[in-house]
């Protein structure tokens, strides 16, 4: 299955679209999936154009010169990266927070915040899984079904062994 289409292509879906016929039939018509065809057609509803635009773009680059060593550079399509449009990007030495809810139709877990070092692989087992989400899927009963992002530590082999053998169903 292609995960794009050309500029061509995008028109036609663009007009089966307007005419009445459902995305996933359009999907099916080119071979992409549906999310291939719902993001031209939201790209075409937005921009009205065929094809991505160029235009202002946000780049990323490493450096050592800031707490969290990256510079963002602004620049246009085949423009080169003038230090007139370089700008360092501080995280003000505090480094950062992340933050894990576990939530359902009518049921939500606590807030938990994760305030230092990296997510791990053990580190989402030890303080998100084990305490956390293990006895909400309990509570709500069979048929629970964890979705999560497949970050690394999501799906590090560790962790899929634990909701394994916990009996967790997860969503692919």
């Amino acid at each position: 299955m292609r995960r794009s289409l050309q500029p061509t292509q995008v028109a036609q879906v663009v007009r089966l679209i307007q005419d009445g016929t459902s995305m996933l039939a359009v999907a099916k018509r080119f071979t992409v999936s549906v999310s291939v065809v719902s993001r031209a057609w939201r790209r075409y509803q937005e921009t009205g154009l065929y094809t991505r635009s160029c235009g202002g773009g946000h780049e990323s680059r490493f450096t050592l010169s800031t707490c969290d060593r990256r510079d963002i550079v602004w620049r246009h399509c085949g423009e080169h990266s003038a230090a007139c449009n370089i700008l360092q990007h501080n995280q003000f030495g505090s480094g950062s927070v992340m933050v894990w809810d576990g939530i359902s139709l009518e049921e939500h877990t606590a807030l938990h915040v994760l305030a230092r070092g990296s997510l791990t692989a053990m580190r989402y087992q030890d303080e998100i899984l084990r305490p956390l989400m293990r006895p909400y899927a309990g509570a709500v009963g069979t048929g629970f079904l964890l979705m999560q992002d497949n970050a690394r530590p999501h799906v590090a082999g560790e962790c899929q062994q634990f909701l394994q053998h916990e009996g967790i169903d997860v969503m692919d």
